[in-house]
C-alpha cells in the first residue's frame, strides 16, 4: 500500500462540511493520485517486461545461429532446396517481428496498455512465421527452432500475466476517469477562450464588410444618377420603343403575306413560267415571309402578288369558291398597302436601333456600373458567408458552455466519491 500523499493526508478523512477546493488544486490533487496509481501498477509490471526483452533478445542471437549455420551437406536434396528457400525468410521473419523492441531497456515502455498490444502483435506475427518458412527448419536446426519455439511460449506466458496487471487499470479507474473529465473541462475552457477571439475577429470584420457593402451602394445609386447613367437609360429606353415597333411592323408584315402561304404554295407546283429567282422568293415568302418581305423591293412583291392574283381568276390554281374569294381579298389588301412605306419604316428602326446600340456599347457607364455591381455582390456573398461562420461559432460556443456546466458538475460529484466527502470547487 503506498503512503499517504499530502493531498490524502489533507484531504482523507471525513468532514461534516463540504471542502472548498479551487480547480486548480483538484487537478494536482488527481494527477497525484494518478500517478501513485500507475506508479504501482508499472512497479508489478516491470520485471515481466525485463524478462520478455530477455526473451527477445535470445530469441534475436538464435536467429543469428541460424543465419550464419550452413546446411549440411549430407542434407537429402530437396530438403536442402526447400531450407535454402525457407531460411532467409524464417530469418526475416523473425527479425521482423521482434524489431520493434530491439536496442530498448524495460523501463522506456511505460504505456503498458499500448505495450501489451504490440507485443500480442508481435507474438502472432512469429506464429505465423513459425506455421509458414519455420514449417521445414527443423529437420535442419532442430536446436535453434526448439529454443525459439520456447522462447515464443514463455513470452506468451509473460504476455498474459502482463495483460492481468493491464485490466487492472480498467477503462482507466475512478481517478484516472475524473482526471479526464478536469482535462476536458480544461479544454472546454481553451476552446471556449479561442471561439470568443475569433468571434471577436468575426464580428470586426462583419462590421467592416456591412460598410463596405454600403459604401458599394453608395457608389451605385450615385453612378445611376449621374448624367451619363441617365443617357444611357433614355437611349435603353429608346431601344426597347423600337423593338416594340420593330415587332409590331413584323406583326403586321406577317398577317399580310401569312394567310397567303396556302395560295403561293399551289402557284409553285402548278405554274410554269415563273423562272428560278422567282421560284427561289416564293419559297423566302412561304418559310420566312417578314426576312423575304425585307430583302425584297416593291416592285417584285406586286409583280408575283398579281400574277398569283391572275392564276387565281383564271382558275389555274383549284381554290374552293369561299377560299378563292378570301384569296382574293387578301391580295387586293397586300397591293392596296403602300408596301414601299411598310419595308422603309421597318428598315429605318432597324437602322435606329443598331446605332443606338453602338452607342451604347461604346459607354463605359455600363461597365463601371456593372463593376460596381460586381463588387457589391462579392461583398454580399463574403457577408453571408461570414454571417454563417459566426452563427457556426456561436453555436459551438453555446454547446461547449453547457458541456462546460455538465463537466463542473460531474467533477464535484466524482471528487467527492474518490474523497468520501462533499467536495465544492470554487469556479470563477
Amino acid at each position: 500500500m503506498v503512503r499517504l500523499s499530502f493531498w490524502d493526508s489533507l484531504f482523507k478523512k471525513k468532514k461534516t462540511e463540504p471542502e472548498h477546493l479551487e480547480p486548480h488544486e483538484v487537478g494536482c490533487y488527481l494527477e497525484e493520485r494518478l500517478g501513485e496509481e500507475r506508479k504501482q501498477t508499472y512497479d508489478k509490471a516491470h520485471p515481466i517486461i525485463q524478462k520478455l526483452m530477455d526473451c527477445i533478445s535470445r530469441m534475436d542471437s538464435l536467429t543469428t545461429q541460424i543465419e550464419q549455420s550452413s546446411i549440411p551437406e549430407d542434407t537429402a536434396v530437396k530438403l536442402k532446396r526447400i531450407a535454402k528457400t525457407s531460411k532467409p525468410s524464417f530469418v526475416t521473419g523473425i527479425r521482423e517481428a521482434i524489431n520493434p523492441f530491439q536496442n530498448k531497456n524495460a523501463d522506456y515502455y511505460t504505456d503498458l496498455k499500448n505495450t501489451h498490444k504490440q507485443l500480442r502483435e508481435m507474438l502472432d506475427s512469429l506464429a505465423r512465421v513459425h506455421l509458414g518458412q519455420g514449417r521445414y527448419l527443423p529437420v535442419i536446426f532442430e536446436d535453434e527452432v526448439k529454443e525459439i519455439k520456447k522462447e515464443s511460449k514463455k513470452m506468451l506466458e509473460l504476455c498474459d500475466r502482463l495483460e492481468v496487471i493491464v485490466s487492472e487499470l480498467g477503462d482507466a479507474g475512478i481517478v484516472e476517469e475524473t482526471y479526464d473529465k478536469y482535462n476536458r473541462l480544461k479544454s472546454c475552457g481553451d476552446e471556449i477562450h479561442s471561439i470568443a477571439s475569433l468571434l471577436n475577429e468575426k464580428n470586426k470584420r462583419m462590421n467592416y464588410i456591412i460598410i463596405e457593402k454600403k459604401r458599394s451602394e453608395d457608389e451605385i445609386n450615385k453612378h445611376m444618377q449621374s448624367d451619363e447613367a441617365r443617357e444611357l437609360a433614355s437611349k435603353k429606353k429608346q431601344i426597347d420603343e423600337l423593338d416594340d415597333k420593330i415587332n409590331g411592323l413584323e406583326s403586321k408584315i406577317f398577317h399580310l403575306i401569312t394567310p397567303l402561304k396556302r395560295s403561293m404554295k399551289k402557284y409553285r407546283k402548278q405554274a410554269f413560267e415563273p423562272d428560278k429567282s422567282t421560284i427561289k422568293r416564293i419559297d423566302g415568302y412561304i418559310d420566312e415571309p417578314v426576312k423575304q418581305f425585307i430583302k425584297d423591293d416593291n416592285d417584285s412583291l406586286r409583280q408575283l402578288m398579281t400574277r398569283l392574283e391572275a392564276y387565281v381568276a383564271e382558275d389555274k390554281i383549284k381554290l374552293k369558291d369561299k377560299e378563292k374569294r378570301k384569296t382574293r381579298d387578301k391580295i387586293s389588301n397586300l397591293l392596296e398597302t403602300d408596301i414601299n412605306a411598310l419595308r422603309e419604316e421597318y428598315n429605318k428602326a432597324l437602322e435606329e436601333k443598331t446605332k443606338i446600340n453602338k452607342l451604347i456599347s461604346e459607354s463605359n457607364v455600363l461597365e463601371e456600373k456593372n463593376k460596381l455591381k460586381s463588387d457589391l455582390e462579392s461583398t454580399v456573398s463574403e457577408l453571408n458567408l461570414i454571417r454563417e461562420e459566426i452563427k457556426t461559432l456561436e453555436d459551438k460556443n453555446k454547446s461547449l458552455l453547457s458541456e462546460k456546466q455538465d463537466l463542473r458538475g460531474e467533477l464535484q460529484k466524482k471528487l467527492s466519491e474518490i474523497k468520501e466527502n462533499e467536495i465544492k470547487i470554487r469556479w470563477s
